[in-house]
């Protein structure tokens, strides 16, 4: 029980972090934007903030793949998403 707790904190934990140097990489070396959320220009705020929600969502069913745990954080990315876009918008 107390180790399923502690594999959770452990593939958020990593999520966060991993989640915040790829967004970094990926505006800086990418798409060449410099600075930082709160001193960057307004196009680096923007892109930071649309980049941040879909890679958490993907690195965070990728570790917990990692750690065995695929099905509860992929469950946690539906509940995630479907708070954001209803779910009628997305079927065909």
């Amino acid at each position: 029980m107390i180790l399923n707790y502690l594999i959770i904190l452990i593939v958020f934990s990593i999520t966060g972090f991993s989640t915040v140097i790829f967004s970094s990489f990926l505006l800086g070396e990418v798409f060449g934007l410099e600075g930082n959320f709160i001193s960057g220009s307004w196009l680096y705020r923007l892109m930071y903030l649309l980049f941040i929600p879909p890679s958490y969502s993907v690195l965070l069913v990728l570790t917990g793949t990692v750690f065995g745990r695929r099905a509860y954080f992929l469950r946690r990315v539906k509940l995630l998403w479907g708070r954001i876009i209803p779910f009628e918008w997305l079927r065909p």
